[in-house]
């Protein structure tokens, strides 16, 4: 009867302390309470402590439930050198960095002379791709652009883009 109880006791210890296991995509394997998913971030508590934390789905390969279901979160982009440009994204929200490492700010221009053309656009894309290839070069996957001026040139004014970049990876 002793070892019975013995039994039933690690039984219950083991369920009381069962949770939810977010696996990073550095590896790292957060034990917690999964509270809340939404588009761009995960809500969690760890623990015994009722202090909620958030991470970017960017930043989360998969979520292992309590349940023992298992949720793939969002694919590791892997940027190893500038060829690697295209891959970089692009975001324009704070949320989707949280849990990133910062690793450098960058603004690029691009400017030319006015035509019967979307200049703007044209520039844009070439300040875009300027980023990109800057953050590829630091190994970066994703740029939260923290600022964006331009304007279609005319026949006394050159068109332009400028863009400020926040530069982040896992």
């Amino acid at each position: 009867m002793k070892s019975f109880f013995l039994l039933l006791f690690s039984v219950l210890s083991v369920l009381a302390s069962a949770q939810d296991i977010i696996l990073t995509h550095t590896g790292e394997m957060i034990e917690c309470k999964v509270m809340e998913l939404n588009d761009n971030q995960i809500k969690y508590t760890y623990p015994k402590e009722s202090i909620v934390s958030v991470i970017s789905r960017s930043c989360v390969a998969k979520i292992k439930f309590e349940s023992g279901r298992e949720q793939v979160i969002s694919e590791k982009i892997i940027v190893n050198s500038e060829a690697d440009w295209e891959k970089v994204q692009i975001t324009y929200s704070k949320d989707d960095v949280i849990g990133l490492k910062r690793v450098s700010e960058k603004t690029e221009k691009s400017s030319g002379t006015w035509s019967f053309s979307d200049n703007q656009g044209h520039f844009a894309d070439k300040v875009i791709r300027k980023l990109k290839k800057e953050a590829a070069r630091q190994g970066c996957h994703i740029i939260y652009i923290i600022s964006s001026t331009g304007n279609d040139g005319s026949l006394f004014k050159d068109a332009h883009a400028s863009m400020t970049g926040v530069m982040y990876k896992y």
